[in-house]
């Protein structure tokens, strides 16, 4: 069956090619006879003369009109068959796509150790790309250091190598987000990556980042030249299945199983979200705790459908990802709530984060043709009371607060708020 793009690149239906037609034979003669009446009358022939000057008029401008459609018409046909070349191309590259990412994905399931999934991207990784060199560093799980622990070639013998690097030391780790060079000839490379190349190349840096923590980092690096958006998307969906499989794989270590991530958003829920807040306090670690929800969801569920519904929760995962550091975690604790735990923070440092949510939010927005929607933020630091249970309830008021007074904006709880207050969040 062709998808209803495709029909509408071949859409030519009868009526529209007989309209083409009668207006490629009116035309003309209507302008034979406009043209030809006035030439006749200067003439002054008879009849005869002047019935066969406008038939050679009218032949000629009907066959000019024909020779034009037959132009336009060769034309149109062959931008419609580039356009459906164009959308046949694509359309195979997205189908080839989803085969590879179901044929990675059923793969990794059936491994069961970290060497087994790396042999496996590494497997993935030069089937996409053989033309591309890629190395996967991973933090050590006993202390802060990224260590090569995958490469689809061998890495040169270079002193840089052999240094202990921080997951700080690179530049997609510490910003969380996927970052391309066309070239490595600038000033501004990070440095991780610039230790692990010899001359300019092309790069992109995807980091891996589960339940809110860097597990490591992927690199490709190719010739110089700029790498279309598919191949950098397609990277970054090899790096994010293989860093779920290698989190699975590393909890499987411990005693207590992985806590559950929601399918929608690939965020860790309320479980997570909760342990990671017993955790920092238990440790005297001080830290920030933001709850959002999006205002009047379940409205814009109403009005705009469930997909609607779900591409906004995953665009504000997204926003809520993008605007926070690798340490910090995001978490779905509710049907339309979400809570970001920003460790060694201070309320104004977590509220500048929240607010750089708010304008990612309608940057994004500006530029999809989708229903728009807004969020409000409630603020609380561990500062304000040592009870878990008390800095969610300040954040939950906070955010009771936003909604109140008007939604879309953000809100610092006071401590003196927290006393007898009942917490509306799915985290208690």
């Amino acid at each position: 069956m062709r998808s209803s793009a495709e029909s509408e690149l071949t859409a030519t239906g009868p009526a529209n090619g007989s309209a083409t037609l009668a207006a490629a034979i009116v035309v003309p003669l209507l302008l034979s006879i406009a043209i030809g009446a006035p030439i006749v009358l200067l003439l002054d022939v008879g009849a005869v003369a002047a019935w066969a000057i406008q038939a050679g008029l009218s032949a000629a401008f009907v066959a000019a009109g024909a020779v034009a459609l037959l132009t336009l018409s060769r034309r149109d046909g062959h931008e419609q068959a580039a356009a459906l070349h164009a959308f046949a191309l694509e359309h195979a590259a997205d189908e080839a796509r989803r085969a590879f990412d179901t044929e990675f994905d059923r793969a990794l399931d059936m491994l069961d150790t970290e060497a087994a999934v790396l042999d496996m991207t590494r497997a993935a990784l030069k089937r996409l790309d053989p033309r591309s060199e890629f190395e996967l560093h991973l933090v050590d799980p006993t202390k802060p250091e990224l260590v090569l622990a995958m490469s689809t070639v061998d890495p040169p013998a270079v002193d840089s190598r052999t240094r202990t690097w921080s997951p700080w030391d690179s530049l997609a780790a510490r910003q969380g987000v996927t970052i391309t060079y066309d070239t490595t000839d600038r000033l501004d490379v990070c440095p991780h990556l610039r230790s692990r190349i010899d001359g300019p190349s092309s790069a992109v840096c995807v980091p891996l980042i589960v339940m809110g923590r860097i597990l490591g980092v992927l690199y490709a690096v190719s010739d110089v030249g700029v790498r279309s958006s598919h191949s950098v998307d397609c990277i970054e969906s090899v790096a994010r299945r293989a860093a779920v499989h290698l989190g699975l794989v590393r909890a499987a270590t411990k005693t207590e199983p992985p806590a559950p991530v929601d399918p929608l958003t690939g965020l860790p829920e309320q479980r997570a979200a909760r342990e990671r807040l017993v955790e920092l306090s238990e440790g005297g670690t001080p830290f920030s705790l933001a709850l959002v929800d999006i205002d009047h969801f379940a409205i814009y569920r109403e009005q705009h459908g469930a997909d609607a519904a779900n591409e906004a929760l995953q665009l504000l995962s997204e926003s809520l990802l993008a605007a926070v550091r690798p340490t910090d975690m995001v978490a779905r604790v509710g049907d339309f709530e979400f809570a970001v735990v920003l460790p060694d923070s201070t309320a104004q440092s977590a509220l500048r984060a929240i607010e750089r949510v708010r304008e990612h939010l309608i940057i994004v927005q500006a530029t999809r043709p989708k229903p728009l929607f807004t969020c409000s933020f409630g603020l609380s630091h561990s500062s304000m009371t040592p009870a878990i249970d008390g800095i969610i309830s300040l954040a939950a008021a906070a955010l009771e607060t936003a909604q109140r007074d008007g939604r879309n904006r953000v809100i610092i709880a006071t401590a003196a708020r927290v006393h007898g207050h009942p917490s509306g969040s799915d985290l208690i």
